[in-house]
């Protein structure tokens, strides 16, 4: 593997003499994209990452990121023929949590889950005048890429995103068969959540809404029952913040995404209706937990990190909402 690799350099080396900068970058995306074919995700990183990155290149942007997502054990072709088709809006995160990928998830440092948001990460940071500390939006990344390119780029994270999703929700919901709480992790809820927390919602507290949940939510009546890898709450902000992270960017990529291609992609038919069931679970978070802004449009892993460590009243009412909520 390493001559493999030397011999690659090299010949990249030797291409370059004489040639301009832009024909060396458009030279090893195409041997990166070849090496991307044959499964060599490593090697393709490799002479990607050796060129120094093209943050404002479109072409090379979107393969780097599918050769982090190569590593990753993220594939196009299984996504859209086994597990897209299988989305359901009534059971979202246990449609996700089912997906091939899923389950690469084993801890909360695993390298398929990394790679992925490494993957993704490059996307979302297109144009490379935004820093960590900056919130990724659409608009900073439009600074730099603009069009269709920027449009592929979205579709591209969008579903990266997706299957990220699903090994977040798998690993800390416990999940099995679509199900939370099945596995051996001994959780019935994402967080042991602080009972006391207030709202001002029909729930005083979040107690009284974790003893409404439905009958079939493993969490009812569950205030102490977390995942391992999320207790305690405090010591854990930054794994919440990569699950803030995921979902935060996935709401805001997928209304990009439909507003340019939703007549003509049928895989997105369902993410309508999915859409649909967070809008209205995200008017009930408002309503129950005013100035919610620290993490409900929070973009950035680090942002999330430095606005909810000191606090974590507003991140446990996030995940109450929109995870344990909507997974049975």
């Amino acid at each position: 593997m390493l001559k493999i690799l030397l011999s690659i350099l090299i010949l990249i080396l030797v291409c370059a003499c004489g040639k301009s900068r832009e024909d060396i970058i458009e030279e090893t995306i195409e041997k990166a994209n070849i090496l991307l074919t044959s499964g060599n995700c490593d090697l393709a990183i490799t002479i990607l990452e050796g060129i120094g990155r093209q943050t404002k290149h479109f072409r090379y942007l979107r393969t780097l990121s599918s050769a982090y997502a190569c590593k990753a054990g993220y594939s196009e072709s299984v996504l859209f023929g086994n597990d897209l088709p299988n989305i359901s809006d009534t059971s979202f995160w246990g449609s996700l949590s089912s997906f091939g990928t899923s389950t690469k998830m084993t801890s909360p440092t695993a390298k398929s889950f990394t790679n992925l948001l490494t993957a993704i990460e490059i996307i979302l940071y297109a144009g490379g005048g935004i820093p960590e500390t900056t919130e990724p939006t659409v608009a900073e990344r439009s600074e730099f890429i603009q069009g269709a390119e920027l449009g592929d780029l979205h579709t591209q994270a969008l579903y990266m995103l997706i299957s990220a999703l699903g090994m977040y929700v798998y690993h800390y919901g416990d999940a099995d068969n679509g199900l939370k709480s099945q596995r051996s992790a001994g959780n019935d809820c994402f967080l042991d959540y602080n009972e006391n927390i207030s709202t001002t919602s029909t729930y005083a507290n979040l107690g009284d809404f974790i003893d409404a949940l439905p009958v079939d939510n493993a969490c009812r009546g569950s205030k102490n029952s977390g995942h391992p890898d999320l207790t305690t709450v405090v010591a854990n902000v930054s794994r919440l913040c990569d699950g803030v992270f995921l979902f935060n960017n996935f709401r805001v990529v997928l209304t990009e995404v439909f507003s340019d291609l939703a007549d003509a992609v049928d895989d997105l038919d369902a993410l309508n209706a999915v859409k649909l069931v967070f809008d209205i679970q995200r008017q009930a978070l408002q309503e129950a937990k005013a100035d919610m802004t620290n993490v409900d449009t929070v973009l950035s892993r680090s942002v999330c990190v430095s606005e909810n460590t000191a606090n974590t009243e507003y991140i446990e009412t996030y995940f109450l909402y929109y995870f344990d909520f909507l997974f049975n």
